[in-house]
C-alpha cells in the first residue's frame, strides 16, 4: 500500500493498493463531508487537488476497469461493554458490535483478528483453571481483555478525526498535543525512511503508537532540518528512497 497522506487540517488524501490482475485499487478520502466525485473527471481533479501530487502523477493515464464507487460514513463508534456490571455468561462482544472504526483507516479486520485471537487465550486459559479446580467468569474477563485490544486502534483512529474542530466528541486530554506531534511524523513520512516504517507498522498495528516515539523519530522532529542535512541514511533524492522504501516495507509485511 502507498499512502500519501494528508497534512493536519487537511481534508482530502488517498492511497493506491496493488490487487489481482496486475491491477491496482485508488481510493480518494474526503473528511467533514468533502465528498469525492464518482465521475472520472470529477475523480481525477480531486486527485489533482490533492496537498501532494504523487497520486494523481499515478492514476493520470490509467485505465479505469471498473465503475467508481462511493462510500460514506458518519462516525466511528465504541461501546464499552466491560464496563457493565452484569452481563449475560456466555456471550461475547467483539468486531464492529463492540467497537467500529472509519474504514478509511484499515484497521476492522485487523482489530476483529486480533480480538479472536484474545478470545482463543481467554478459552485456552479456561480450560486449563477448569482443569485445576479454578473455573473463571469467561464473559466478563474475556470482554474487558478485548476492550483492551479495542484501545489502541481506537486511540488511532480518533487522534486523527481530531485533527478537524468539526468533530463531534470528548477529546481526552493531551489530544492537541498528540496531534501536533503526529502530524510532524506525518510530515516526515514522504522523506524520511524510518519514519516511514515506523508509520506503517503502528498502522498495519505490528507495533504501538509509542514507536513513533523511538530517539531517532523525535530527534527528526525537533530538529528536523539539521537532521536531514547530516543523515546518511536518505537518498540524494527522496522520491527515489522513499520508493524503493515502500517496496521493501510491502515485502517485509507479506512475511
Amino acid at each position: 500500500m502507498i499512502i500519501y497522506p494528508t497534512p493536519p487540517g487537511g481534508k482530502r488524501g488517498g492511497y493506491v493498493v496493488p490487487i489481482e490482475n496486475d491491477c491496482w485499487i485508488v481510493t480518494l478520502v474526503g473528511w467533514q463531508r468533502d465528498y469525492p466525485p464518482n465521475n472520472e473527471q470529477g475523480f481525477l481533479d480531486y486527485a489533482k487537488s490533492l496537498p501532494v501530487p504523487n497520486l494523481y502523477e499515478a492514476i493520470k493515464d490509467a485505465e479505469p476497469v471498473t465503475p467508481i464507487v462511493t462510500y460514506k460514513f458518519p462516525a466511528s463508534q465504541r461501546r464499552h461493554y466491560e464496563q457493565m456490571s452484569r452481563f449475560p455468561e456466555g456471550l461475547m462482544i467483539l468486531g464492529d458490535a463492540a467497537c467500529s472504526f472509519n474504514p478509511i483507516y484499515g484497521q476492522g479486520m485487523t482489530t476483529a483478528a486480533l480480538e479472536a485471537s484474545t478470545l482463543n487465550d481467554c478459552l485456552c486459559q479456561r480450560l486449563r483453571n477448569a482443569g485445576e479446580g479454578n473455573p473463571i467468569r469467561l464473559t466478563q474477563h474475556c470482554q474487558r481483555a478485548i476492550a483492551k485490544v479495542v484501545k489502541v486502534p481506537w486511540l488511532l483512529a480518533t487522534s486523527e478525526d481530531f485533527h478537524y474542530p468539526e468533530t463531534i466528541g470528548k477529546r481526552p486530554k493531551g489530544m492537541r498535543l498528540l496531534n501536533w506531534y503526529i502530524g510532524k511524523v506525518h510530515a516526515l513520512v514522504g522523506s524520511y525512511p524510518l519514519a516511514t516504517l515506523r508509520f506503517y507498522e503502528v498502522l498495519h498495528m505490528l507495533k504501538p503508537p509509542m514507536t513513533l516515539f523511538e530517539p531517532g523519530i523525535l530527534f527528526a522532529v525537533f530538529f528536523k532540518r539539521r537532521f536531514m542535512l547530516h543523515s546518511h541514511e536518505l537518498d540524494m533524492n527522496p522520491h527515489h528512497s522513499l520508493q524503493r522504501h515502500h517496496v521493501r516495507v510491502l515485502e517485509r509485511l507479506k512475511h
